[in-house]
């Protein structure tokens, strides 16, 4: 019973901070699942982090739906270039040379830390010419209008989720910045949609995963951790509430930087 309350209070420790920032919590995840499983395949760990990421973030995204910030059109557009840019990724991973992609990556994860920490507000840009139209009305009264530029967020979620990917993350910790910074989406909404996502590419990867057989021990934990996970969900809607854009995008930042020092660790 102890380890299984243990387990539920990591659950809605790291998806308060996940689901508040936009996060998967994957990267968090994985690290706890190692240390349970020293013995486990890394396919299994795999399978067991990316199944705990589509229920987190899928009872994330139910959630944003009764609040009515997310703007499905939009999210099933970028899903339909996320999905097949991902099982690309995977399946290259054996054709190109990962320790030096991955490099670079990390490259890039700090260099997004770097620059969210200089500029953790987005600025309001201009209107996108000829950009698409998006307008979501929350529960609350509050309205969100904004146009998006539809080639470039295919192109920039397409590469996202391929390359992360292809160096073995999720790529959660950059769909909430991209969808902010590059597509022009609300802070508000930015955070739904990118939960939106990961759901959707830790769903296909985890129906792959399963298909060749990874299915093991630390698929185990996944109750306690579910309880957590659900737990959670009130607790990073407060957060996200009340600390604003800026301190969330701080603590996204954060998460950005441990993750680019892993990546970056392990290509060596």
């Amino acid at each position: 019973m102890l380890e299984w309350l243990g387990l539920a209070a990591a659950g809605l420790a790291i998806r308060t901070y996940a689901g508040a920032v936009g996060a998967g919590g994957g990267f968090l995840l994985a690290p706890l699942l190692l240390l349970r499983h020293p013995d486990a395949p890394p396919g299994e760990i795999t399978t067991a982090t990316l199944a705990m990421v589509v229920i987190a973030n899928g009872a994330s995204t139910l959630y944003a739906g009764r609040r009515r910030r997310m703007d499905r059109p939009l999210a099933g557009l970028l899903a339909a270039a996320a999905v097949p840019a991902a099982l690309a990724g995977a399946a290259a991973t054996t054709l190109l040379p990962r320790d030096a992609f991955s490099l670079a990556f990390a490259l890039l994860l700090l260099a997004t830390g770097a620059y969210l920490v200089l500029r953790p507000v987005a600025r309001i840009a201009a209107p996108v010419a000829g950009g698409w139209r998006r307008e979501v009305q929350d529960r609350s009264g509050a309205r969100f209008s904004y146009r998006v530029p539809v080639w470039r967020s295919l192109v920039a979620t397409a590469a996202v989720a391929g390359g992360s990917t292809l160096v073995g993350l999720g790529g959660g910790l950059l769909y909430a910045p991209l969808a902010a910074r590059v597509m022009h989406v609300p802070h508000a909404v930015s955070v739904t949609l990118a939960q939106a996502l990961i759901t959707v590419t830790a769903a296909s990867g985890v129906t792959l995963l399963l298909l060749a057989g990874n299915a093991g021990p630390p698929l185990e934990d996944a109750p306690p951790l579910a309880v957590g996970v659900v737990a959670a969900l009130p607790i990073a809607r407060r957060v996200q509430d009340r600390l604003g854009e800026g301190a969330l995008t701080r603590a996204l930042a954060a998460g950005l930087f441990v993750v680019g020092l892993r990546t970056a660790l392990l290509a060596f």
